[in-house]
């Protein structure tokens, strides 16, 4: 590996939480990846308490595939945004956090394998304009069901808060 793309990756390592926790992410990983799905490093930046926007994400993607390290895909209709490794996943992120120095770029990433089943759902965002001044943005699994589709109806009905000239 170029000292300039291990200089590279931890500067960008280096340049917000975000990136810092993106990479801690797939540094903790037992097995290696394939692909890194937009929805999936999200989701598990929010349980790790990081706030971040998938457009934070998708431009941490984007310095990757500046790096040669693989390719973003973006999503399009049921398939998501991703990155796809044409390295070891978590070799790269070991050298971004200063673990190692050693990242073949002519070593194909590991396995596939799955990735923690608990998160692993493709989600759509539906954006719905209540009033005019207001949108609302609410994140569907892609295999939405008619039976969830009552459910969450339900409960939206239950949230409504009467005001007294309401009941006039």
């Amino acid at each position: 590996m170029t000292s300039s793309i291990l200089t590279q990756l931890q500067a960008l390592y280096s340049e917000s939480e975000v990136t810092k926790a993106f990479f801690d992410i797939l540094a903790r990983r037992t097995n290696d990846a394939k692909q890194t799905r937009v929805n999936r490093i999200a989701k598990l930046l929010e349980l790790d308490g990081v706030a971040a926007t998938k457009q934070e994400i998708h431009r941490i993607m984007h310095r990757l595939e500046e790096l040669a390290l693989g390719r973003y895909v973006p999503g399009r209709h049921s398939s998501p945004s991703r990155f796809e490794w044409s390295t070891s996943a978590l070799a790269a992120a070991k050298v971004a956090i200063g673990q190692t120095s050693d990242l073949d770029l002519s070593t194909p990433p590991g396995p596939e394998v799955p990735e923690d089943e608990d998160l692993e759902v493709d989600t759509l965002d539906h954006r719905f304009f209540l009033r005019p001044e207001i949108q609302v943005v609410i994140e569907l699994p892609v295999d939405f069901s008619p039976q969830e589709a009552e459910r969450l109806a339900a409960f939206i009905k239950t949230l409504p808060i009467s005001r007294e000239e309401d009941k006039k």
